[in-house]
C-alpha cells in the first residue's frame, strides 16, 4: 500500500488509519511528496470511534523529525508507532536502535542549545540514517568529551552475528584503525579458539572510540562509555548482531546502560533489542591473569564465548582442552576499508 504524505499532519491521519486497521509497517510504502503537492493526498478513512493511544514523548518527537529533510522518516515513524501500539507500550524507555534513530533524526532537525548542567552526549554527533562509511567520517568529527581530541577515534569492524565490544582502543588499534589488534587481539584470538568459535563468526568495536589518558578513574571510564554509548547504538542499529560479549564492566556500560558484572559470565544480559549481553572479564584482567597465573578471567572470557555462540546456534558448543596460539590479531578476518 502506497500512502504518500506531505506533512506531519497528514501523516498522523493516515498512520491513526493504518493502525486501526491492523496494517503493519513492511506492508506500507511511505512516498515524501513535499511540501506543496499537486494535489491533497488519500488518506485511508478510519472506523468511527476507533483509535490508539501512544505516549506523549513520541507525539513531540514526531513533530520534530517530521521536518527532518529524510524522506525515510515517515516509515521510521510508523515502525515505532506499529511497536507502541502492538504490544511494546514502554519502547520509548528502552535502548532499542529504532528509538535512538528517531531522538537523532529530531536532534538533526531542531538542535538545541545544551541547557547548563546537561550531561555530555555523542547523540548530536551521529548523523541519521548512516551508512557504514559516513558513520565513521563522522565519528572523526565528534567532540562530545575530551578524549575526541586525543588521537584517532576507532570505529567498528567486521560481519560476524557475534559482536565483541572492548572497554576502548589501545595505540596498537588506533594505529592500526581495526579494533582488538596486536596483543589484545592475541588474546582474544586464543580464547575463540579455546571456545571453538570460528573468527569469520565474529566482528568487534569498542564502548568508548579514543584512547584512554593513563590517569583515568573507572568512574570516568564509565561516564565516558555513557557519553560515547549513542555511536555504539548507531552501530548496532545499522547491523545488528545476534549476540554481544563485552569485555568488562565499562564495556558492559556502553552495552546495556549499566555496569555488568562477570560473576556469572555465562549469564545472559538484556541488551538493546533484546540481543543476550554476556560479561567477560576485562581484558586489562584477562593478560594480567595470564601474566601471574592467579585469578579465573581467561575462564571467565572463554565461558562468556561458549555462551554467546550457545545463543547463537542454540546448541552447547564444547570449549577445547588445551588452547591453540592463534593469529596475532583479528584483523584479517575484517575486509579492507578500501
Amino acid at each position: 500500500m502506497r500512502i504518500a504524505v506531505f506533512d506531519f499532519a497528514h501523516w498522523r491521519a493516515a498512520a491513526r488509519s493504518l493502525l486501526t486497521r491492523g496494517v503493519p509497517p513492511a506492508e506500507v510504502e511511505w512516498l515524501d511528496v513535499g511540501d506543496a503537492p499537486r494535489h491533497r493526498p488519500y488518506v485511508p478513512p478510519a472506523p468511527p470511534h476507533a483509535g490508539h493511544t501512544v505516549p506523549r514523548r513520541f507525539l513531540e518527537l514526531c513533530t520534530e523529525a517530521a521536518t527532518a529533510p529524510d524522506p525515510d522518516r515517515w516509515d521510521l515513524l510508523y515502525r515505532v508507532a506499529w511497536r507502541l501500539t502492538h504490544g511494546e507500550p514502554d519502547l520509548l524507555g528502552t535502548d532499542d536502535p529504532a528509538v535512538y534513530a528517531l531522538e537523532r533524526l529530531a536532534a538533526a532537525a531542531h538542535p538545541r542549545q545544551r541547557p547548563p548542567g546537561h550531561r555530555p552526549s555523542a547523540s548530536r554527533s551521529v548523523p541519521v540514517a548512516a551508512d557504514p562509511a559516513t558513520l565513521a567520517r563522522a565519528l572523526g568529527d565528534c567532540a562530545a568529551c575530551e578524549r575526541c581530541t586525543m588521537g584517532e577515534a576507532v570505529p567498528g569492524a567486521g560481519q560476524g552475528p557475534l559482536l565483541i565490544v572492548g572497554e576502548a582502543p589501545d595505540e596498537a588499534a588506533e594505529s592500526a584503525g581495526w579494533p582488538l589488534v596486536g596483543d589484545a587481539g592475541e588474546a582474544v584470538g586464543r580464547a575463540l579458539a579455546r571456545a571453538g568459535v570460528p573468527e569469520d563468526r565474529v566482528r568487534a568495536t569498542y564502548a568508548i572510540k579514543h584512547r584512554s589518558r593513563p590517569d583515568e578513574t573507572l568512574s570516568e571510564r564509565r561516564a565516558i562509555a555513557g557519553i560515547c554509548r549513542p555511536w555504539l547504538m548507531a552501530e548496532l542499529a545499522l547491523d545488528p548482531p545476534g549476540a554481544i560479549v563485552a569485555l568488562g564492566e565499562v564495556a558492559a556500560r556502553g552495552v546495556i546502560g549499566r555496569g555488568g558484572r562477570h560473576d556469572d559470565p555465562t549469564e545472559a544480559h538484556a541488551g538493546p533489542g533484546g540481543v543476550p549481553v554476556f560479561v567477560a572479564p576485562s581484558l586489562e584482567r584477562v593478560r594480567l591473569a595470564e601474566a601471574t597465573g592467579v585469578g579465573d578471567c581467561w575462564r571467565g572470557l572463554v565461558d562468556a564465548l561458549v555462551a554467546a555462540e550457545s545463543a547463537l546456534s542454540g546448541e552447547a558448543v564444547v570449549a577445547r582442552p588445551e588452547p591453540r596460539r592463534a593469529a596475532d590479531s583479528l584483523a584479517p578476518r575484517i575486509p579492507d576499508r578500501g
